[in-house]
């Protein structure tokens, strides 16, 4: 993969224009994320090629997260068949959930799996698949998940797109929701892809970050 440059921008409000990017880093990266949960928050993954991410951390000194110490970085490794986009779901009962895209994004094996770890590092173990085909329903290359949780709820949410419906393929995709949950051994229940995707769901005004009008 050729390198990338991973830039950031800032704004007051998600409606404001944003200021002029800023470079980062410069790496063989596909997908970065910025964990927004309790003690990861303010960690960059960044996907490189191979069976591995990689964590960055953030200098502490910054507080508009637009720079980073190369030598705080952390290779994660047991991630099988990992090949870019991951996302970190909070942790639970001590431990921390990782999902990450499995395949390639224009085949219709495309795929979601998941790792647990007792922490954000590592190490992490193999969980299997928590998102997956239904070709039966016609439903392919489900992958390039995120996970939402819905505010003052345990109600969880495994964003991701899919070809298409119908006629699509892996350039021709679309987003939709998949309905999941913890088990009652503390691990992520697979979701089960449908045709409608999720019904819409409510927040209730009090679990709303900015105020509601």
């Amino acid at each position: 993969m050729a390198p990338c440059l991973v830039a950031v921008v800032t704004a007051a409000l998600p409606t404001v224009p944003p200021a002029a990017a800023e470079p980062l880093v410069r790496t063989a990266a596909a997908a970065p994320e910025v964990p927004d949960i309790g003690d990861v928050r303010g960690h960059l993954t960044l996907p490189t090629t191979g069976s591995h991410g990689t964590t960055t951390t953030w200098r502490p000194s910054d507080d508009r997260v637009i720079s980073h110490d190369p030598a705080a970085t952390t290779r994660l490794t047991g991630l099988a068949d990992f090949r870019e986009g991951l996302f970190m779901v909070e942790r639970r009962r001590g431990t921390y959930h990782l999902g990450w895209p499995v395949d390639d994004t224009r085949g219709e094996d495309y795929r979601v799996a998941c790792a647990t770890a007792p922490s954000p590092t590592g190490p992490f173990t193999n969980r299997g698949l928590i998102l997956n085909k239904e070709p039966e329903l016609g439903i392919l290359g489900t992958g390039h998940g995120s996970m939402l949780r819905i505010p003052g709820t345990d109600d969880r949410y495994l964003v991701h797109h899919r070809f298409a419906i119908p006629g699509g393929d892996g350039t021709h995709r679309e987003t939709t929701i998949g309905r999941t949950r913890f088990g009652g051994d503390g691990l992520l229940v697979p979701a089960t892809p449908t045709l409608d995707s999720a019904a819409p769901q409510r927040i209730r005004p009090q679990h709303c970050r900015a105020p509601v009008n």
